[in-house]
């Protein structure tokens, strides 16, 4: 499709797609839209083109806390932590009260070696919402790699798994954490529930990867069955 003006002050956008038809959106509507498509573009593995689409959205949106929260993940898993960290605290500023851009930021001072200062930023995510997925499991993850704490960052996982059963991330990270603790059964399950969920999906790659590395580990007689 094409024809698509992103500015939010024009009430109407017209779309016109390959066969000739159009529909009308308001401005608001073609981003949320754009921004939808953007994630399942990034949860695929086209990162470029998903990283491309929240640009935009940012420029013609620049209010809007959650496109500046998406495009400062994206910074980070592109280790751009400059622009992610940018990205973090414009999402804040517009809305301080919400979870995943505290998690953002955490990932963004993480990643720049500002361990003290994520650390802050991942617990202000979980205290605004203790049952926030996302917020959850970016604090396991990082108690799992800064701090060496397996059977926190396992609590957290649990817990995030409940609230959100058809995360890959989460499943993944939940086998991290138990293959830390040598619980090596229930750390391969883990890896094939996060490859099952969508085998399809950008995450597949990490489960399967961490798998096959824990099958080396053990060695050819080994089995989780």
């Amino acid at each position: 499709m094409h024809d698509q003006n992103l500015n939010r002050s024009a009430p109407i956008v017209t779309v016109t797609y390959a066969d000739g038809s159009t529909r009308e959106f308001s401005a608001s509507q073609l981003a949320g839209l754009l921004h939808k498509q953007a994630i399942a573009l990034l949860e695929t593995g086209q990162i470029e083109t998903g990283r491309e689409i929240l640009e935009l959205l940012a420029k013609g949106s620049p209010d809007d806390a959650e496109i500046w929260t998406s495009l400062g993940e994206v910074y980070c898993f592109c280790d751009q932590a400059e622009q992610a960290l940018q990205c973090a605290h414009r999402a804040i500023e517009l809305r301080p009260d919400q979870p995943k851009s505290w998690a953002v930021l955490g990932l963004a001072l993480s990643r720049s070696g500002q361990a003290a200062p994520a650390l802050a930023a991942f617990q202000k995510a979980v205290a605004l919402d203790q049952e926030h997925p996302y917020a959850l499991r970016a604090l396991a993850a990082f108690l799992m790699e800064y701090k060496g704490s397996p059977t926190e960052a396992e609590h957290l996982l649990r817990q995030a798994i409940r609230l959100d059963p058809k995360s890959q991330p989460g499943w993944t990270l939940l086998g991290m954490a138990l293959e830390r603790q040598a619980e090596f059964k229930d750390a391969d399950r883990a890896y094939l529930k996060a490859i099952a969920i969508n085998p399809r999906s950008a995450y597949v790659e990490a489960a399967q990867g961490l798998r096959a590395q824990l099958a080396q580990r053990l060695g050819p007689d080994w089995s989780s069955n």
